[in-house]
């Protein structure tokens, strides 16, 4: 199952454009419990080492879907964007 799978089947929508964008993949999703890991190509800072801000993104992008299963189902209220292309 993909990250995308294990988002959607959980939450019932994707877990986003900056997760993708990060390379971050989902492996486990429960209230309980949640992991996931992040490619470093393309996320380091010039030294070579995994940029901190990239760091945040994980750690946010995983903490808001944790918390959202953790809500329960009907307790979330999704809200729609306007597209910016």
């Amino acid at each position: 199952m993909t990250s995308t799978d294990i988002v959607a089947d959980t939450l019932g929508y994707p877990s986003g454009a900056l997760a993708a964008t990060m390379g971050i993949t989902v492996t486990e999703l429960r209230a309980d419990h949640s992991s996931a890991h992040m490619r470093v190509a393309g996320n380091t800072q010039v030294t070579g080492r995994v940029h901190g801000g990239a760091y945040a993104v994980l750690a946010e992008t995983l903490a808001s879907l944790s918390a959202n299963v953790h809500a329960g189902e009907g307790r979330v209220e999704r809200q729609a964007y306007a597209r910016l292309d």
